[in-house]
């Protein structure tokens, strides 16, 4: 029974932060209008990378300076003035957007390196993490 609630609990954290739409959602809809279904597979892969590499500096220490309160303040002030900026810049272009126009998202690093990227930049993942 425990195996079944335990799976249940990772099944949800692992869906909830899979939810959030974001920037990787973007980059991976746009890279398959240009590459085709081996985008998300390719972008799936980076983000597999980043989260590995994570999950490896944890086990490896990471968790002691990640659980200071100066930390998650430091997250915090750089995760909010980034989405103030990011809100000022959309804002700042409104007057030159239409629904109508199509958007590519250009990420010169390939596309395994653009779904790392792209993960490491969603406002979710180190709430999340």
């Amino acid at each position: 029974m425990e195996l079944f609630i335990l799976f249940g609990v990772g099944f949800s954290t692992g869906l909830s932060g899979a939810m959030i739409p974001g920037p990787l959602t973007l980059y991976i809809v746009s890279e398959a209008f240009q590459e085709g279904q081996a985008a998300g597979l390719k972008a799936a892969a980076g983000h597999l990378l980043l989260e590995t590499s994570f999950a490896a500096l944890i086990v490896l220490g990471l968790r002691n300076l990640l659980s200071t309160a100066a930390f998650r303040t430091a997250v915090v002030w750089v995760g909010g003035v980034g989405l103030i900026v990011m809100g000022g810049l959309l804002l700042r272009q409104l007057p030159r957007r239409s629904l109508a126009q199509r958007a590519h998202v250009t990420f010169h690093g390939g596309t395994v390196a653009g779904g790392a990227f792209f993960s490491l930049t969603s406002p979710g993942f180190l709430m999340w993490w």
